[in-house]
Protein backbone atom coordinates (compact mmCIF):
# COMPACT_ATOMS: atom_id res chain seq x y z
CA UNK A 1 0.00 0.00 0.00
CA UNK A 2 2.48 2.72 0.72
CA UNK A 3 4.50 1.94 -2.28
CA UNK A 4 0.91 2.31 -4.59
CA UNK A 5 0.61 5.50 -2.25
CA UNK A 6 4.22 6.83 -3.64
CA UNK A 7 4.24 5.84 -7.42
CA UNK A 8 0.81 7.18 -8.30
CA UNK A 9 1.60 6.44 -12.07
CA UNK A 10 2.10 2.53 -11.08
CA UNK A 11 -0.35 0.16 -11.42
CA UNK A 12 0.56 -2.48 -8.46
CA UNK A 13 -1.08 -5.60 -8.07
CA UNK A 14 -0.81 -8.40 -5.81
CA UNK A 15 -2.08 -11.96 -6.39
CA UNK A 16 -2.65 -15.00 -4.09
CA UNK A 17 -2.42 -13.72 -0.88
CA UNK A 18 -5.18 -14.90 1.19
CA UNK A 19 -6.17 -12.96 4.55
CA UNK A 20 -5.39 -16.11 6.55
CA UNK A 21 -1.85 -17.31 5.16
CA UNK A 22 0.38 -18.21 8.29
CA UNK A 23 4.18 -18.11 7.27
CA UNK A 24 7.15 -18.52 9.68
CA UNK A 25 9.97 -16.19 8.90
CA UNK A 26 12.79 -14.20 10.07
CA UNK A 27 10.97 -10.92 10.10
CA UNK A 28 13.96 -8.63 9.29
CA UNK A 29 15.74 -11.08 6.27
CA UNK A 30 11.55 -11.64 4.62
CA UNK A 31 10.67 -7.74 4.63
CA UNK A 32 14.37 -7.13 3.26
CA UNK A 33 13.72 -9.43 0.28
CA UNK A 34 10.07 -7.88 -0.47
CA UNK A 35 11.04 -4.26 -0.09
CA UNK A 36 14.47 -4.59 -2.54
CA UNK A 37 12.44 -6.62 -5.15
CA UNK A 38 9.05 -4.29 -5.12
CA UNK A 39 11.12 -1.02 -5.19
CA UNK A 40 13.69 -2.38 -8.04
CA UNK A 41 10.70 -3.51 -9.87
CA UNK A 42 8.83 -0.16 -9.40
CA UNK A 43 12.27 1.42 -10.40
CA UNK A 44 12.52 -0.15 -13.37
CA UNK A 45 8.92 -0.01 -14.49
CA UNK A 46 7.08 2.00 -16.98
CA UNK A 47 4.14 1.80 -15.57
CA UNK A 48 2.83 -2.09 -14.00
CA UNK A 49 4.21 -4.57 -11.22
CA UNK A 50 2.62 -7.49 -10.45
CA UNK A 51 3.89 -9.59 -6.88
CA UNK A 52 2.25 -12.94 -6.58
CA UNK A 53 2.57 -15.57 -3.79
CA UNK A 54 1.65 -19.20 -3.62
CA UNK A 55 1.98 -21.07 -0.47
CA UNK A 56 2.79 -25.12 -0.91
CA UNK A 57 3.40 -27.31 2.12
CA UNK A 58 6.96 -26.33 2.76
CA UNK A 59 7.61 -23.35 0.65
CA UNK A 60 6.78 -20.09 -0.63
CA UNK A 61 6.96 -19.01 -4.04
CA UNK A 62 7.26 -15.12 -4.41
CA UNK A 63 7.07 -13.65 -7.79
CA UNK A 64 7.65 -10.13 -8.96
CA UNK A 65 6.98 -9.03 -12.32
CA UNK A 66 7.29 -5.54 -13.80
CA UNK A 67 6.72 -4.22 -17.85
CA UNK A 68 9.93 -2.59 -17.55
CA UNK A 69 13.24 -3.04 -20.09
CA UNK A 70 13.93 -6.54 -18.36
CA UNK A 71 17.72 -7.82 -18.01
CA UNK A 72 19.52 -9.52 -20.47
CA UNK A 73 20.06 -13.33 -20.12
CA UNK A 74 23.87 -12.82 -20.77
CA UNK A 75 23.75 -10.39 -17.67
CA UNK A 76 21.44 -12.18 -15.05
CA UNK A 77 24.23 -13.45 -12.98
CA UNK A 78 26.25 -10.11 -13.07
CA UNK A 79 22.88 -8.59 -11.67
CA UNK A 80 24.00 -9.86 -8.26
CA UNK A 81 27.43 -8.27 -7.55
CA UNK A 82 27.07 -5.32 -5.64
CA UNK A 83 27.69 -2.19 -7.35
CA UNK A 84 26.18 -3.78 -10.45
CA UNK A 85 24.81 -1.97 -13.01
CA UNK A 86 24.24 -3.00 -16.74
CA UNK A 87 24.57 -1.08 -19.58
CA UNK A 88 22.29 -1.60 -22.25
CA UNK A 89 18.44 -1.40 -22.16
CA UNK A 90 18.30 -2.14 -18.51
CA UNK A 91 19.77 0.53 -17.74
CA UNK A 92 17.71 3.08 -15.91
CA UNK A 93 18.09 6.66 -14.89
CA UNK A 94 17.72 6.34 -11.29
CA UNK A 95 19.26 6.80 -8.21
CA UNK A 96 20.61 3.01 -7.91
CA UNK A 97 23.63 2.22 -6.52
CA UNK A 98 23.44 -2.07 -7.85
CA UNK A 99 23.03 -3.47 -4.12
CA UNK A 100 18.80 -4.09 -4.66
CA UNK A 101 19.23 -7.76 -6.10
CA UNK A 102 22.59 -8.28 -4.33
CA UNK A 103 21.35 -7.66 -0.85
CA UNK A 104 18.25 -9.91 -2.10
CA UNK A 105 20.14 -13.03 -3.11
CA UNK A 106 22.26 -12.65 -0.02
CA UNK A 107 18.81 -12.71 2.10
CA UNK A 108 17.41 -15.38 0.15
CA UNK A 109 20.66 -17.71 0.45
CA UNK A 110 20.80 -16.84 4.52
CA UNK A 111 17.39 -18.93 4.99
CA UNK A 112 18.35 -21.28 2.17
CA UNK A 113 16.18 -19.97 -0.55
CA UNK A 114 16.76 -19.79 -4.23
CA UNK A 115 15.93 -16.84 -6.77
CA UNK A 116 16.19 -17.17 -10.83
CA UNK A 117 15.39 -14.17 -12.75
CA UNK A 118 13.20 -14.79 -16.48
CA UNK A 119 11.52 -12.74 -18.61
CA UNK A 120 7.97 -11.80 -17.27
CA UNK A 121 4.96 -11.82 -19.36
CA UNK A 122 4.46 -7.94 -19.08
CA UNK A 123 7.32 -7.96 -20.82
CA UNK A 124 9.94 -6.85 -18.11
CA UNK A 125 11.81 -8.68 -15.43
CA UNK A 126 10.41 -11.75 -13.76
CA UNK A 127 11.92 -12.29 -10.07
CA UNK A 128 11.02 -15.81 -8.65
CA UNK A 129 12.21 -16.27 -4.87
CA UNK A 130 11.50 -19.74 -3.39
CA UNK A 131 11.32 -19.77 0.17
CA UNK A 132 11.68 -22.75 2.90
CA UNK A 133 9.51 -22.77 5.97
CA UNK A 134 10.99 -21.71 8.97
CA UNK A 135 11.04 -24.26 11.90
Amino acid sequence: AGLQESYRHMKISIEGIQDNVTWVANRELFSSIVTNLLENAVKYSSTQVRVRCEKEATQLNLFVDDNGPGIDAAQRDQVFEPFFRGDGKERVQSESHGLGLAIVKACVESIRGTITLGTSELGGLSVNVTLPQAV
